[in-house]
């Protein structure tokens, strides 16, 4: 895929880390999921971005699992930030302040979890799956889910340009 290719030389040898940013407060019924706005989502990410004061390229891709024993969708980004701790801090604090719940299904959540980049094709590539799967409430092991809910995420994704789903916040797009 394209867009692998383009920003697997952005991550490699650079500062950037793998963060998953988990919107709790964006979850939809399973009726619902045609009610998402991939745009808006990625707009008040931008602004959170921008409001920390990131001003590298940040790459990424809104994904939606749908989590089985809560019967909801659950919208969350796969992003690749380059930042320096005070800033990845400040970004941590915004996200879980706007995101916190007390419990999510008998767990604590973690509306943010960051990680170093290990294995960059790897990452890169999970960031760019745009695959949507289920979580089933015992194992946790993600997968595709029922019939039912892959043909709604399949449905879904099949209706929007893939565009609307990636993060490129901060990048030049070429002429």
């Amino acid at each position: 895929m394209k867009v692998i290719e383009s920003v697997l030389p952005k991550v490699v040898g650079n500062n950037y880390r793998f963060v998953t940013v988990i919107l709790y407060r964006d979850v939809l019924a399973k009726s619902e999921l045609h009610t998402l706005k991939p745009q808006k989502l990625k707009e008040q990410l931008y602004r959170d971005l921008k409001k920390v004061g990131i001003t590298s390229p940040v790459y990424g891709a809104l994904e939606v699992d749908f989590n089985e024993g809560e019967q909801v969708w659950l919208p969350h980004f796969h992003l690749l930030v380059e930042a320096d701790e005070d800033k990845m801090k400040s970004l941590k604090v915004k996200l879980k302040r706007r995101h916190s719940i007390d419990v999510w299904n008998g767990k604590t959540p973690r509306p943010v979890k960051e990680d170093p980049i290990r294995d960059a094709i790897r990452q890169v590539s999970y960031v760019y799956k745009f695959m949507w799967q289920s979580n089933p409430p015992i194992s946790g092991d993600k997968r595709r889910g029922t019939l039912e809910v892959y043909c709604a995420a399949l449905a879904y994704l099949d209706s929007l340009p893939i565009e609307t789903l990636q993060v490129q916040y901060g990048v030049r797009r070429g002429k």
